[in-house]
C-alpha cells in the first residue's frame, strides 16, 4: 500500500505509513460516484417549500402595482398636477373614474355606455337608434360632469360652470359632432316606408355621399315626374285616365354615363355595343327593347324599383324617363342594415 503523502510501500492493512506516519485510512477507502437521491415525492414537496419565497415576492409586487395605480387616483386640477391625464380620458366614459382607482364606479358608467352605442348602431336609421345614442351621449357628459365636481373643491362656481361646460363641448365636438359628421356621409340611413322593388317596408339601407355615381352602382337618385296615360309617355301637364305616376327619390342602377349608348334588349343590358352583366332592380318592368344616349351632365337610370309590369307597354319609350342629371345623384347604395335577417351588401 502507498503512502500518499511520501510514496513509501507499505504492507497491506496498514493503518499508518512506516516512513512519515501518515494514516492511510483514506486510501483505503471506497467513493460511491453515484450517492443516494431524495424520494420524488420529498424532492416536489422540498421544490414547494422553496417556491413559496417566490409567491411571496410576486405577491408583494402585486400589491406595489395596486398602491401605486391608487397613488395615480390623488390627482387635482390644481397647479402642481396637470388635469390632462384625466381629460383626455374622458373619450371613454368611465375610464377617467378607473385611473383614479374607483373601479364599481368605472363599470357602473362603462357598461351602460357600451350597451346604449350598441342599441344606437343595432337600429340605426330608426326612432329607437337614436333615443340609444342620446342616453350614450347623456352618460359621457355625466361622466364628465363628475370629474369636475370631484377634481375642482377649491374652485369657485363660476370656474367649474365654465370649465364644465368647456369640457361638454370639446368632448361633443371631438367623440360626436365630427365622427357623426363622417359617418352620416358614408352610411347615411334611408328607411323604407313602403315596398319598391326589391326592398320591402321596414328595410333600412346605408348610403354613401361621397362615392361617385358610376355606371353599374346602385344609387339613389331624385327622378323626374312622368305619367303614363294609355301606353303614353307624358312628362308635363297633366291628362285625364292617368293610369301611373312616377318620379321623386328611389333606388336603382345607373347603367351609362354621359356620351353613351345604352341598349335594353331582351333582358340583356349593351353599352356601347358591349354587353354588361348590370340589370335595373326590378328588370321585369323593363319592356323588350329600349335604347338611351345619354345626355351631357347626365347618367342613365331606369326608375323600375316602383314601376308595375303591367303599366309599361311596349310602345312607351324609356328614353326621356332615364335621363337624370347628375346633380339629381344623392348618392351611392352600398349595404342593407335592416332587417337583421337580410343585412348585406348591395351590388
Amino acid at each position: 500500500m502507498q503512502c500518499p503523502n511520501c510514496g513509501f510501500e507499505n504492507m497491506p492493512g496498514s493503518e499508518g505509513c512506516a516512513r512519515c506516519g501518515t494514516s492511510l485510512k483514506i486510501a483505503t477507502m471506497t467513493l460511491d460516484v453515484h450517492p443516494p437521491r431524495a424520494a420524488s415525492a420529498g424532492g416536489i414537496l422540498r421544490r414547494i417549500w422553496t417556491a413559496r419565497i417566490y409567491f411571496v415576492n410576486l405577491g408583494r409586487a402585486i400589491e406595489n402595482i395596486q398602491a401605486a395605480w391608487a397613488d395615480k387616483g390623488e390627482r387635482r386640477f390644481d397647479e402642481n398636477n396637470s388635469a390632462w391625464p384625466l381629460l383626455w380620458r374622458t373619450v371613454v366614459p368611465g375610464w377617467p373614474q378607473r385611473y383614479r382607482g374607483q373601479w364599481w364606479q368605472s363599470h357602473v358608467i362603462f357598461w351602460p355606455f357600451v350597451a346604449c352605442l350598441v342599441g344606437g348602431f343595432t337600429n340605426w336609421g330608426a326612432e329607437q337608434g337614436g333615443w340609444f345614442l342620446g342616453v350614450a351621449f347623456f352618460i359621457q357628459q355625466l361622466a364628465l360632469i363628475d370629474i369636475f365636481r370631484e377634481h375642482m373643491p377649491g374652485a369657485d362656481f363660476a370656474t367649474r360652470v365654465t370649465r364644465t361646460f368647456a369640457g361638454m363641448a370639446a368632448i361633443a365636438l371631438a367623440v360626436w359632432v365630427l365622427p357623426f359628421f363622417v359617418l352620416i356621409h358614408i352610411a347615411d340611413p334611408y328607411h323604407f316606408t313602403n315596398s319598391s322593388g326589391p326592398f320591402s317596408s321596414g328595410d333600412v339601407i346605408l348610403v354613401n355621399h361621397w362615392m361617385p355615381a358610376s355606371p353599374g352602382r346602385v344609387v339613389m337618385a331624385d327622378m323626374p315626374g312622368f305619367q303614363v296615360e294609355h301606353g303614353a309617355l307624358v312628362m308635363h301637364g297633366h291628362r285625364e285616365r292617368v293610369r301611373f305616376q312616377g318620379g321623386g327619390v328611389q333606388v336603382d342602377r345607373v347603367m351609362g354615363a354621359a356620351g353613351d349608348i345604352i341598349e335594353w334588349k331582351n333582358g340583356a343590358l349593351w353599352r356601347n355595343g358591349v354587353a354588361t352583366s348590370w340589370k335595373p332592380m326590378n328588370p321585369l318592368s323593363m319592356p323588350d327593347q329600349a335604347t338611351v344616349q345619354v345626355d351631357i351632365g347626365n347618367v342613365a337610370i331606369f326608375p323600375t324599383a316602383t314601376l308595375p309590369p303591367e303599366f309599361l307597354h311596349r310602345e312607351v319609350d324609356l328614353s326621356e324617363i332615364a335621363q337624370v342629371p347628375r346633380g339629381n345623384v344623392i348618392g351611392v347604395v352600398w349595404f342593407r342594415w335592416r332587417p337583421l335577417s337580410r343585412m348585406g351588401w348591395i351590388f
